[in-house]
């Protein structure tokens, strides 16, 4: 049967826009007055909308009518980290999953425009992930740290140190809390990309995601699929996460150095110099064998009596203010500031929903200027005929 409608229409941006907003096939139809197995059909391939369903579907779902004719990616995004916990629900990882999504197609596109920052890693020899100790896995950290002249000191902006790498960071607005960060590995981009959730996080929570995520990242790039979903499996690798995102951010020699009498008060002044939360410390304390399993669960306990476990219940989270992206933002703002209309050229192909790229970006997506920032990475403007390739340093 001859199918009507427009025949560029392209099923997965339907899909993608609307699993975005967390919405039903039956939601949808109720909103569009169609039947829901007319939106199944739509989504399917089956049938293709009109042009005049396709700008109904538009204004329900927030989405210019131009984008439901955009072929799809070469790249689906699959295969990501997510940290989380137990009760993260699927529903709202396939929201933050759309994003990442829009994300990663919409940084193809800067890039046709902008130079990003490189991303390097150093030669970490890793053995296959299973047979990481924990001593091994003390030593990666520390041989990082000194590859990107760390030290034992404390890190003063962990984002800042992913964005020098190369590594673009997203901090979003997740309402649920439970889903504190993810990575995913563009094959498209050929870099990564971390993720951490803003929503009722403090600042050290933030840095801990973002170290963890860097653990993935560097022990765990043949981890496949089946071995994240593995109920037993699974636990190993973010107890690897955890141990390495502990020893990034705070070396166990300067820990050893730093902590005399292992009490909440003492780790709560730490907390202010290196950014680690005092639960955090805590464990570190007793991963490192500097407290015994009893003073663990003292710890604990008077942890838990003082609502430390609550959302922003620690010390300190009220004052420590989370840390922000650059790169992406920096990178919008070079093109917003670029001669021959260039910015103008890129929104011409932008076919998506403003508003998620916005909060991913960091940025408007009209021409701006904004003052730069303090990344040590330079971006630059790819050479164009007619226009010199312009440097911007994000260093002030």
């Amino acid at each position: 049967m001859a199918k009507f409608g427009n025949r560029r229409f392209q099923p997965v941006r339907l899909t993608q826009a609307r699993e975005h907003l967390g919405m039903t096939k039956k939601s949808l139809a109720l909103l569009t007055n169609l039947s829901q197995q007319m939106i199944g059909s739509y989504e399917r391939g089956i049938s293709n909308p009109t042009d005049g369903v396709i700008d109904k579907l538009g204004d329900v779902l927030n989405t210019p009518s131009s984008y439901f004719l955009l072929p799809p990616s070469e790249e689906q995004v699959d295969h990501v980290f997510w940290r989380a916990m137990k009760s993260d629900t699927t529903q709202s990882q396939q929201r933050t999953k759309q994003q990442l999504q829009w994300t990663v197609e919409t940084i193809d596109l800067l890039e046709e425009f902008v130079e990003l920052p490189k991303f390097e890693l150093p030669s970490l020899p890793i053995s296959e992930w299973r047979s990481l100790s924990d001593e091994r896995i003390e030593v990666l950290a520390e041989k990082l740290r000194q590859s990107w002249g760390l030290g034992r000191h404390p890190i003063e902006d962990m984002t800042l140190v992913l964005e020098n790498a190369g590594i673009p960071v997203l901090a979003l607005e997740i309402e649920n809390r439970k889903q504190a960060g993810f990575l995913y590995f563009s094959r498209l981009l050929e870099r990564p990309i971390i993720g951490v959730n803003t929503f009722e996080q403090s600042l050290s929570r933030q840095r801990f995601s973002l170290a963890h995520e860097l653990g993935h990242l560097i022990m765990h790039r043949s981890v496949m699929p089946n071995e994240i979903a593995n109920t037993t499996l699974n636990p190993k690798i973010e107890a690897q996460a955890h141990r390495f995102a502990s020893a990034f951010l705070f070396p166990r020699e300067a820990f050893r150095k730093e902590v005399y009498d292992f009490s909440l008060a003492e780790f709560s002044v730490l907390k202010r110099t290196w950014g680690v939360g005092i639960l955090a410390q805590v464990y570190r304390a007793r991963n490192l064998e500097l407290i015994s399993a009893e003073q663990l669960d003292t710890l604990i306990r008077q942890a838990s009596r003082k609502g430390y476990r609550k959302p922003l219940g620690e010390p300190w989270d009220d004052v420590l203010k989370l840390e922000r992206p650059r790169m992406l933002s920096r990178a919008m703002t070079a093109l917003a500031e670029a001669p021959e209309g260039l910015f103008g050229d890129f929104l011409q192909d932008f076919y998506f929903a403003e508003a998620p790229l916005e909060e991913a970006f960091g940025h408007k997506f009209s021409i701006q200027n904004q003052r730069a920032d303090d990344l040590t990475n330079v971006i630059k403007l790819r050479p164009r005929e007619l226009n010199p390739q312009k440097s911007f340093n994000l260093k002030e």
